[in-house]
């Protein structure tokens, strides 16, 4: 596997406003690592920091790297297989990218190989993983061609499902073609998106473990929750803890199109309302509505306090080894990011 790193001063990478590009673009790459990189971009220009843009590509890793001021989207990898984006800190990107960009985005993954069983995954057997990033300010503030603004999230997995055709001239070769190798997201931290924290659309078998999300969706038009679903189904939201604005959605679902299941909601500690479109929900006594206590949510400090509900409150089935800074998640597992517990 082929590795590109940098350390030392910030890279700082101009590119022309309007254009889909990147900093790093990985278009038909296979085995690549992009790790310690700083990347971010000359005022007015709208690239991602790390990109693919319809070219494909396949094993790669982007980790720890600063992805920051980029006008499209941070972390944007589009029909990949297999990919790893972990420990990563990305912010204030996706303002005037007319695409609606989102911190990290996957969009239209395929499997890996093409032919893997319809079906949900086991949780130690999802293809990409999403693990260890912080995401915050990330937002749009440009229309689309439509004249909304959609996106500006933390974390988004998109359209799984292979129904879009991103460009008229570049079709989808696996247009509904659904893909089930799925995507792990874990131990992430994602605080005053514009956008949702984290949020899985149009896609199969997501598992979101152990988050802390705060304060997002301030972007009145998106319309955002700290984690939502929408038309996915395998969906499970697990030994998250979440902080939502006065009066905002903690937890946001939307059944499938055909009318299946909701996602699997189990062990989170929620503070703030809970919804499903459509219908009333009642939310699984599994489940905590109460504030999370993190240290200092407004200034992305979520870490939680002795006196946290999250603390020995999540189900160690599914959960991370070790939380978002390496400590062993032994005996009682905490909700959220950061794990408190000792035993």
């Amino acid at each position: 596997m082929a590795t590109l790193k940098h350390e030392g001063t910030l890279a700082v990478v101009e590119g022309p406003a309007g254009e889909y590009s990147a900093a790093v673009k990985l278009d038909k790459a296979r085995y690549v690592q992009v790790r310690g990189l700083e990347l971010t971009f000359a005022e007015g220009a709208s690239p991602n920091g790390v990109g693919v843009g319809g070219e494909y590509g396949d094993h790669l890793v982007i980790a720890d790297c600063r992805i920051h001021g980029c006008g499209q989207g941070g972390v944007s990898l589009m029909r990949c297989a297999v990919v790893t984006i972990e420990n990563n800190r990305v912010w204030d990107n996706s303002a005037t990218g007319i695409w609606q960009g989102s911190g990290i985005s996957l969009y239209q993954q395929w499997d890996w190989p093409s032919t893997l069983p319809k079906g949900p995954r086991d949780p130690r057997d999802y293809q990409n993983v999403i693990r260890g990033n912080a995401c915050w300010n990330n937002r749009n503030e440009v229309p689309n061609h439509q004249g909304k603004r959609t996106d500006g999230n933390g974390i988004i997995v998109d359209d799984l499902r292979q129904t879009q055709d991103f460009n008229p001239q570049d079709p989808n070769p696996r247009k509904n073609q659904p893909q089930y190798g799925g995507v792990r997201v874990e131990n992430n931290v994602c605080f005053n998106n514009g956008g949702r924290g984290i949020h899985s659309f149009l896609s199969s078998n997501v598992f979101i473990v152990n988050n802390s999300c705060a304060l997002n969706g301030w972007d009145a038009e998106v319309g955002g929750a700290e984690l939502s679903s929408g038309w996915s189904d395998g969906v499970v939201f697990r030994n998250n803890a979440v902080l939502a604005r006065p009066n905002g959605l903690a937890l946001w679902m939307m059944r499938d199109r055909d009318g299946g299941p909701l996602p699997v909601v189990d062990h989170n500690v929620l503070s703030g309302r809970v919804e499903s479109l459509n219908e009333t929900y009642a939310l699984p006594p599994s489940n905590l509505v109460a504030d999370p206590a993190f240290i200092n949510p407004a200034h992305g400090d979520v870490r939680l306090r002795s006196t946290s509900p999250a603390v020995g409150f999540g189900l160690r089935s599914g959960a991370p080894s070790v939380d978002r800074q390496g400590r062993r998640r032994a005996g009682k597992v905490d909700a959220g990011a950061f794990q408190r517990s000792r035993g």
